[in-house]
Order: C-alpha cells, then sequence, then structure tokens
C-alpha cells in the first residue's frame, strides 16, 4: 500500500497546476503581457518568465517517472487489495 501514497501524490498535484497554468496563461493574455497568436501557432516571442516556468513544470510532471513506471505497481496492489 505504500507505493500507492507517492502516486496519487504526484496525480494530485499535476491536476492542482493545470489550474495554475491556466490562470497564468489567461491573466496574462488580459493584462496584455501576450498575445493570442502565441496561444493560437505557440511561436516564441518575449513571453514573461510565469507563463514559461509553470509550462515547464506542468510538462516536467508528466515526464516524471513516478507516474508511469510505477503505475502498473500500484494497478497490481489495487487489484490485489480488490481480490
Amino acid at each position: 500500500m505504500s507505493i500507492l501514497y507517492p502516486m496519487v501524490a504526484m496525480v494530485f498535484l499535476t491536476l492542482a497546476v493545470f489550474p495554475l497554468v491556466l490562470f497564468t496563461r489567461i491573466s496574462a493574455a488580459r493584462a496584455g503581457k501576450v498575445s493570442s497568436r502565441y496561444f493560437i501557432l505557440f511561436k516564441r516571442e518575449n513571453i514573461p518568465d510565469r507563463i514559461v516556468q509553470t509550462s515547464r513544470h506542468l510538462s516536467n510532471l508528466f515526464e516524471a517517472p513516478v507516474l508511469f513506471c510505477n503505475a502498473p505497481d500500484g494497478i497490481a496492489v489495487l487489484v490485489k487489495k480488490i481480490r
């Protein structure tokens, strides 16, 4: 059961970062710091550091080995507990 705790924490952390990225992008667009063209084409322009940081953070969470490599172990533990 101990393997599930880090996995659940990573899933919740990943889900919590989604609204942060969305809020950061919307607030930057409303403030005029980023043009809507950036979000359509993702062409590099002068992007605020906060947008780059949150986007990279979300990307890194999906690249974390804990989320993908340990998923079969967590599923096996869950199936074992159900039986």
